[in-house]
């Protein structure tokens, strides 16, 4: 256990499901995302483990969408043309949030480069500038694709994976301060 601190198997989640452990999907989520974490650490990268993991999460995260859906459209907040200025504040108090040594995580997520094939952090600033958003749900699925987008595409251990999960759990913050919308998973939550 000195590489893996907090071991997790499909066996691991596959009893949890049947004690009936999870009280909900992003429960599951931490674990499945934990069991490929270890997974990438664990082995070489791009060894047939390692890309099955990736893979693996990559599937999560879809379905973990197609299963939330429109349902995510009810449980966020309408955004009234009024409210556009507090979206635009979390958008930016993420964007331009600074580390401890003055660096900022978005600079990266921000550029061209960036491997997402739909959006950039760039072009969801510039959607909310011109009004696209119309729900806290849409820009936060957008915001979130990005950072998923670049976790898949680099390694566990780079600067750029470890700064996609710091962005997520800043936008939590955020959203939570704004909206008053509370996370559903505690790891997450977590800054």
């Amino acid at each position: 256990y000195q590489i893996i601190r907090k071991p997790m198997s499909l066996k691991k989640i596959e009893g949890k499901i049947r004690g009936q452990f999870y009280r909900s999907l992003d429960q599951l989520m931490g674990d499945l995302i934990i069991m490929c974490d270890n997974a990438c650490k664990f082995n070489e990268q791009g060894s047939l483990i390692y890309l099955d993991s990736l893979t693996l999460l990559r599937v999560a995260f879809r379905t973990r969408l197609c299963l939330l859906g429109e349902s995510d459209l009810v449980t966020y907040p309408s955004v009234a043309p009024d409210m556009q200025q507090l979206l635009a504040s979390t958008y930016r108090n993420v964007a331009n949030y600074e580390t401890e040594t003055g660096r900022r995580p978005s600079d990266v997520f921000a550029a061209e480069g960036a491997t997402s094939e739909i959006t950039t952090l760039s072009t969801i600033g510039s959607l909310l500038e011109r009004g696209h958003y119309t729900h806290l749900s849409a820009m936060q699925r957008d915001f979130f694709f990005v950072l998923e987008q670049e976790r898949l595409a680099n390694p566990v251990d780079s600067l750029i994976y470890e700064d996609a999960f710091l962005l997520q759990r800043i936008f939590l913050a955020e959203r939570d301060r704004s909206f008053g919308v509370q996370s559903r998973s505690p790891r997450l939550r977590s800054a």
